[in-house]
């Protein structure tokens, strides 16, 4: 349903499609999702992204046991209550940009974790607060508008990607990924961060990238990439870079890749 003047979607509207498994909803004009609104369906990927939804209700994305991916990016979301996604045990991604997101609200389950408007002096204090434990396997992070001081992965060893969102971050810690021994892809996009410290980033592997996108950082400090034993790409989009100290990538040739594109250094 693309490009049309939709508003409103009734609760159980796509019931009688049980083999439906992609629904993608489009530059419409959808304002809030109501309970029920997608109920026992066996998609994999919902996509409702450039419409203007302001609130999703609780439960309005309910057992959707298949669902991987949820797509709400360039809407006008500002709430999600409790419990709007409701029994997705699948759920490993979410793209939330472009929203005004700022209400405290997390989801969980056995592998993915959501974070959105959380103030704390550091990440671990938050898994604490909403009961994340060394038994829980979070494979997938996802943090939004989130004020934290330091943020540092260490008590997240099974982390494979990640993606910070328009988050205040005082500064990337020494050591941010020590003990993640399996990640891949770690994405910051629209924060504001300080600084990048020194041994900030340390193990990766041959696959492994990191993404900085439209980011303001005042500085990356001396050996901020230091002791990387391999990586493939760090990438520099649309940063407002206001100092790179000297051997910031000291040890760059470990580095396949580096990208500055439409910066300001």
């Amino acid at each position: 349903i693309i490009s049309n003047t939709l508003e409103i979607i009734e609760a159980n509207a796509f019931v009688a499609l049980p083999s439906i498994n992609r629904i993608e909803i489009i530059y419409n004009r959808i304002f809030k999702i109501e309970p029920f609104t997608f109920n026992n369906l066996p998609v994999d990927s919902l996509i409702l992204r450039n419409n203007q939804i302001k609130t999703i209700e609780k439960y309005a994305f309910h057992n959707l046991e298949n669902c991987t991916n949820l797509y709400f990016a360039s809407n006008a979301i500002e709430f999600i209550e409790e419990d709007s996604f409701y029994n997705l045990p699948k759920l490993s991604s979410i793209s939330l940009e472009s929203n005004y997101l700022d209400e405290k609200f997390y989801f969980k389950n056995d592998h993915f974790l959501l974070l959105i408007g959380f103030k704390s002096k550091k990440l671990n204090d938050i898994l604490i607060e909403i009961n994340v434990t060394n038994e829980n396997i979070i494979k997938y992070l996802v943090i939004i508008s989130c004020e934290i001081e330091t943020l540092s992965f260490d008590s997240l060893d099974s982390l494979e990607k990640i993606e910070v969102n328009n988050c205040f971050i005082n500064e990337l810690t020494s050591d941010a990924n020590k003990g993640l021994n399996f990640w891949s892809d770690i994405y910051f996009y629209r924060n504001k961060i300080n600084s990048i410290k020194m041994n900030t980033f340390r193990k990766a592997d041959n696959d492994s990238n990191i993404y900085f996108v439209r980011n303001e950082i005042r500085k990356i400090e001396t050996d901020a990439f230091n002791s990387i034993n391999e990586i493939s790409f760090v990438g520099f989009e649309k940063c407002k870079i206001l100092a790179i100290e000297e051997n910031s990538f000291s040890t760059s040739s470990k580095i396949k890749f580096i990208s500055f594109s439409d910066t300001d250094i």
